[in-house]
Formats: C-alpha cells, structure tokens, sequence
C-alpha cells in the first residue's frame, strides 16, 4: 500500500520526489508532503522520464577530468567542432550550432547519447574496448548494461552505416595516414605536426587586425567548424599507427610478457607535449634556484602578487624572462581548459608561479624529474630487447620493429589535445573581443559576459536583444553546478545514474593498472589543483586529472585516480615519468585520507592502505 501511494505520487508529478508520509493508528497510511528530489542529477532536455525507449549517456565531462560545469559558449564549442567531425561522415546538421544530435546538455555539461551504439553489435563492442582504455570504471557498467533486456539489439541498417564510414575514411584518408606513419613513423610525425602549427599560427593571425564583431563570431564558427577537426585528424591517425603497433606486438608476444611488462616500453615516449610542458617547468625551477632575486620573489611573496608583478613586467630579469618564456609556448593551457571560458595560464599565470615555488623548496639533491625520466626511458629500451629476446628468431625483428614504431608515434597521444586547445585559447580570444566591443556598448556588464551565451544567443545581443538577464540566471545555474560533487558517468533517460554495485576489499583499494612500478608514501587528497602543492614523496590522489594537473606529478611517488584508463592523461603522464599509478579507483578521495601511508601497485591495479596487511 505504501509502494502504492509512493508510485502515485511519482506518476502524478511525472518525477521521483522526495515524500513524507505518516501510519495512523488505524492502519491507514497519510500523504504529508511531496517536493523535487533536489540531488538527482538534471536530464538533457527533451529527455522523457517515461519513455518505455531509454537512452544511455556518457559524460564527456568525466572523460576529459572536467567534474566542473562548462559555460555554455564552452559547450556551444562542442557542438561546433561535433558539426564539422559530421561534415566528414557525409551529413551535416541542418543547424551548426546545435551540433549532430547525440550531443546533449545536462547541468552544464556535455553529454554522448550512445543508445544507437548500444543497440547495434559491432557498436557496443567499439564503445566497450573504447572506455577500457580510457575510463575503465564505465567499462564495466557498459558491460552489465550489454545484458539489459531494455537495451537489447534491433535491426540496424548497414548500408548507411558503411556508406557513412566510406565516406569518413576517404574524407580523412585515414588507413592511408596509419599505413604510412607504421612505414615511415619518424617522417609522419614531422609532417603531422607541421600541419597542425600551421593550423595554430593561422587561427593566431586572426586576432592581429581589428574587425567588426560579426566577424568575430564568423570566425568563431569556422575554426570550431573546420579547423578544430582538421587539427584532430591530422594527429590522431599517427598515435593510432603506434597502437596498432603496440596491439600487434602484444598478438605476437602472447603469454610471453604480462600487461606490466608491455606498459613498460609506454614509459617516457618522446614527443609527448604535456611531459615536455612539465619538464621545461621544473628546469625552468632549477635555473631560478641559483638566482637570488629570483629564489626571494618566489619563495617571499604571494603567489597572486608575483602573478602581477609578471603582468606588470617588474620581476627580477631571470623570473621575468623564464615565466615569458614559458608562457609563450604552453600559456594557452589551464585547468579546465577544453571549456573555453576557462581562464588561460596566460592570463593568469598564479598556478604556475605556486608549482615553480613548490619545485624551488623542494630539498636538493634528490632525483630530478629529468632523471627519472631518463631513467624510464633506459628502462623502455631495455624492455624492448628483453621482449624480443623472448620471442626469438625471425618473431624478435618484428617484435622488436614494433615496439620501436610504438615509442616513436604513441607519444602523440597528448598532442591532439595540446593542439586542440591552442585553438580554443585563439577562439577565447575572439570572444573576449566580441565581449569588449559589447560592453563598451553597454550590451554586456563585462567582456567574459559573452562566454555564458552562445553564437546564436550571441547574434541576437549583436542585433539589439537584452541578453543580461540571461546571463545572471545561466551564472546562477553555473554556481549551483559548481558545487555538486557527484556526477554520472553514465546516466539513463529515467534518471538513473549507473556505478559500481561491488565495494572494495577492506584495506585494499582496486582499480586498473595504468603505470607499472611500487610506491609507498603519505597520501595529499587533491580536488583542484590551483592551489595544490605535492610534497616530494607524497602519492597523489585525485578524482580525476587535465594536463593541467601533471606538474604535480613531478614530485609525486606515485598516482591515485578515481576516474581513467590505460590511456588517460594522468596515467600517460605517469608513466612517461616513471611514477607506479593506478586509475578507476572507486572511492579513492573519500577512502584514503590526507596524511595516510599508503602504498600503489601500478602493476596490479591495487592501492593498499594504511594497516593493510597484504601491502608487503
């Protein structure tokens, strides 16, 4: 009866409420009050509660290590680069700004509808090997849902789906760029990269005469259109060519090497974009340690203050210098940074000046990150030769050719990224030009007003609409996402957020081994790395992580991660400087406390607590 009365008033407001009810003395059950279940995760719009037709959403947000919101010019980018990625398949959206269909919205941030993939085989297979590199937890979940009725096959229409991907391969030439970066990998890495800085230094051009607003907005368009994907495309297929490689090399190796054994040669690859950022900080740290002015400006003052010093062009000549230096190359980067109404490094470059001082006090003497790196790097080398010892004969030549095309193309894992937001910062650019030339018209309050809009809602400021009370509701709905603390990987159309049933061993944490190698130390829970500082030794754990996080890395002994794959950010980073990491830790920041002795197992996926008596 109860159940009854409790499914009636879900019916009856087409929505789970939170209910209060009371049992008199007679028996009787009583309705005292009804209201929203404020902590349920919102839906995208147009999404049916009701619908018997349920779909299934993967947050990209939590794939990229954004738990954040993203501002809607953020999302509006998105759908724009989603619209032209369409171009190539055949099919363009009658509307660009909207984007292809399977991107959608919910509490500000981006969401993949995969039903379609869900319902047909060989798509269900594609997104399960997919996540298991990338976001191992939401493999799993993918896994059960694959055995739910609800989401069993249907006839699906092959002749579009193989026309579409015809067209896709022939648009990107993309067996024809893997073919050669396996032949020729040193020289497609070249060219690839060529491209893309062609790309970069373009989009940069844009910014160099003055235009009208509406041409700003064009602009907009057209590098969220066009070039973003075509900076993707050019990447992609050389990293994807030294996967195939590596997948190849563990076909042929066999029951010969464990998974540890082959993440081995992964370590320190070259031309690594994000590993590079972080190794030029911390030697840009060892070249300010010997300067004395600049040892006290950094070590003596806040970082906020040195931050405008920099701005202000009044730092001592060697921290001046070095931080310009620096920026130059990698100040388009920042945390957040897929959303592009996230504040750069070059505009603000505080979380940078704390690391450098964080990597300044550090005690002398210890093992530099540049030797740790060339440490894993040795360690990779010999690992090939031990691996292609193993296999003998004319196997080993193989063996050995391609883990060596492995090490030269998979560094580029970061570079689609890297790449990616340098367009993006050139697209915050033009949107702050527009915002100025609104303000100063009085259209807008202030210049980053124009990123809580999005191009239409932009087009029509431009035409003479009011947009400012827009703005102040969508910067309320933004704080209040903002401090929501969990977010669904996976999320139905009836509400239902998908995880984990199993809970872990007692004293024992598991998640997916994504960085070889043992560590032991306190653990520094870390939730935003703008004012985190990791003490040499320390383990690093955290829900997720941006390239923005890794300089953290560089006096870490090891990371912990609540989200990832294989092949996410913080675990390539990990491994590139030879730091043990485990990734898809349930519960790892609300398990593990601050201060704890703990110990990683990057080989096995286990993170062991304090007291755990399997540590040893």
């Amino acid at each position: 009866e109860l159940a009854q009365l409790c499914l009636g008033v879900e019916e009856h407001f087409a929505w789970p409420q939170d209910i209060e009810w009371s049992l008199d003395v007679e028996g009787k059950f009583w309705l005292l009050q009804a209201r929203p279940v404020t902590t349920l995760y919102p839906l995208p719009t147009g999404a049916d509660p009701a619908s018997p037709d349920l779909r299934i959403y993967f947050s990209v947000n939590v794939a990229q290590g954004v738990y954040g919101p993203l501002t809607p010019m953020g999302v509006q980018v998105f759908r724009l680069l989603g619209a032209g990625f369409a171009t190539f398949f055949g099919y363009r959206p009658q509307d660009v700004a909207m984007g292809p269909p399977f991107a959608v919205e919910a509490g500000h941030r981006l969401f993949l509808d995969l039903t379609p993939l869900m319902r047909a085989g060989p798509g269900r297979l594609l997104v399960r090997n997919f996540l298991q590199v990338v976001e191992a937890r939401t493999a799993e979940i993918w896994r059960k849902l694959e055995a739910d009725p609800r989401f069993s096959p249907r006839p699906v229409n092959w002749l579009s789906v193989f026309r579409a991907l015809a067209r896709f391969l022939a648009n990107t030439r993309l067996p024809l760029r893997i073919l050669a970066a396996v032949v020729n990998p040193a020289g497609q890495r070249m060219r690839a990269l060529r491209r893309v800085e062609f790309l970069v230094d373009a989009a940069r051009g844009l910014r160099a005469s003055p235009v009208p607003p509406e041409v700003r907005l064009a602009q907009v368009e057209r590098l969220g259109t066009e070039v973003l994907p075509r900076v993707l495309v050019n990447i992609a297929p050389v990293f994807a060519a030294g996967m195939l490689c590596y997948m190849l090399a563990g076909k042929l190796l066999g029951r010969r090497a464990t998974a540890a054994e082959l993440q081995a040669v992964l370590q320190a690859l070259p031309c690594n974009p994000t590993t590079g950022m972080d190794l030029d900080l911390w030697a840009l740290a060892e070249g300010l340690r010997v300067d004395p002015a600049s040892r006290e400006a950094l070590l003596r003052t806040n970082p906020e203050e040195v931050a405008e010093q920099y701005r202000q062009g009044s730092l001592p000549h060697a921290l001046q210098q070095g931080l310009a230096s620096f920026l130059s190359k990698y100040g388009h980067r920042g945390v957040a940074e897929i959303d592009v109404g996230a504040p750069r490094w070059a505009e603000d470059p505080t979380p940078v000046i704390r690391v450098l001082a964080g990597h300044i006090a550090r005690p002398s003497g210890e093992a530099s990150p540049a030797d740790r790196f060339e440490a894993a790097r040795a360690a990779a080398e010999a690992a090939i030769e031990e691996l292609a010892r193993r296999v003998g004969g004319h196997r080993a030549l193989v063996v050995r050719a391609l883990l060596r095309r492995v090490r030269a193309l998979a560094g580029l894992r970061e570079a689609p990224k890297f790449y990616a937001v340098a367009i993006l910062a050139e697209i915050r650019r033009l949107l702050l030009d527009f915002g100025r030339t609104l303000a100063a018209e009085g259209r807008l309050d202030r210049p980053e007003d124009s990123f809580l809009l999005t191009l239409p809602e932009a087009r029509a400021a431009l035409a003479g609409r009011d947009v400012r009370p827009l703005i102040r509701e969508r910067r309320a709905s933004l704080d209040v996402e903002r401090r929501r603390r969990q977010i669904p990987r996976l999320l139905l159309s009836d509400g239902t957020v998908l995880q984990e049933l199993s809970g872990p061993a007692a004293g024992v944490l598991t998640g997916a081994p994504a960085s070889p190698g043992t560590a032991s130390g306190p653990a520094r829970i870390v939730l935003n790395p703008v004012e985190a500082i990791i003490e040499p030794g320390e383990v690093l754990v955290a829900p997720s992580t941006d390239p923005a996080w890794t300089p953290l890395f560089l006096t870490a002994s090891a990371l912990v991660m609540e989200m990832g794959g294989m092949m996410s950010h913080g675990a390539v980073v990990a491994r590139e400087l030879g730091i043990p990491a485990v990734v898809g830790v349930a519960g790892a920041t609300e398990r593990i406390k601050t201060g704890e002795t703990i110990t990683v197992d990057g080989s096995r996926g286990l993170v062991y607590l304090a007291g755990s008596t399997d540590s040893g």
